[in-house]
């Protein structure tokens, strides 16, 4: 598989400078026609509840 086939070479030139937990998304799955930047979320901020 090689990357270029389904990435942009502007896009794949991007990645290595984001920051930590970014990403870049677009797509029908995320209703997104145009590329955006995306900070994912930082698992020390997420609450798990569980049932006891």
């Amino acid at each position: 598989m090689v990357i270029e086939n389904y990435i942009d070479s502007d896009y794949l030139n991007l990645l290595p400078t984001l920051e930590e937990r970014h990403t870049i998304a677009v797509g029908k799955g995320l209703k997104l026609r145009l590329p955006k930047m995306v900070k994912l979320n930082d698992t020390r901020n997420i609450i798990l509840i569980t049932k006891v």
